[in-house]
């Protein structure tokens, strides 16, 4: 592996024909400066007329001004090349590589409540601004998937929830049924624990459920 020194420049060619080599990638950059590495890519291998790209990283030229490899670089974007308009672009692999790892390290805690204020923001336009809402699958199944926990639906939005049930229809409601059947099944037969029963608040909430969808 070539170490990266700071007059090294790093140029994204796309839309490659799949066929291109790196000795043509090589040939046509030449006059930039010194290659010291190329990494070429297939978008799809299978597909032999999928678009490809690379990443030359080139030595920067220091003759003149006039010669900046970076411009020159640049210089042939939109050049063709085995029948393809190719894209040049500066690569900035350092500040990619940084976003991708903050992207990756965001919390799953995080991803869960962005969930939760979608749907409920779905749920809450449903009831007072139908006109704009929108049916969104990812919402609804969220909402049929929590309407058991209160921590989640709280009594109010519950309420809404019932009425937004009213219309559920196919799969959906096939699903909402049998998920509240079965948790009144468990309910009804599972064994007291000090004169007690678990999963009451469910109990009670799958019941008004089945009362609709009944």
């Amino acid at each position: 592996k070539v170490k990266k020194r700071v007059n090294d420049v790093v140029v994204y060619v796309g839309n490659l024909d799949s066929s291109v080599t790196e000795k043509q990638l090589q040939r046509l950059f030449s006059h930039c400066g010194y290659i010291l590495n190329i990494k070429m890519a297939t978008v799809n291998k299978s597909d032999k007329n999928s678009k490809a790209f690379a990443h030359v990283k080139i030595k920067r030229n220091r003759k003149s001004a006039e010669q900046d490899t970076a411009a020159q670089a640049l210089a042939l974007d939109g050049t063709e090349l085995e029948g393809r308009t190719i894209k040049v672009q500066i690569s900035d692999l350092k500040a990619k590589s940084k976003k991708s790892k903050k992207a990756k390290a965001v919390p799953e805690q995080s991803l869960t409540q962005k969930k939760k204020k979608n749907a409920l923001k779905y749920l809450q336009e449903w009831k007072t601004n139908r006109i704009a809402w929108k049916f969104r699958k990812v919402s609804q199944a969220y909402l049929l998937a929590h309407c058991y926990d209160r921590t989640i639906i709280d009594k109010d939005q519950f309420k809404i929830l019932l009425q937004y049930i009213q219309g559920l229809k196919g799969a959906s409601m096939d699903r909402a049924t049998k998920t509240a059947e079965k948790i009144v099944e468990d309910y009804e037969t599972q064994e007291n624990e000090g004169g007690k029963k678990k999963g009451k608040l469910k109990y009670k909430r799958a019941i008004r459920i089945l009362s609709i969808l009944a």
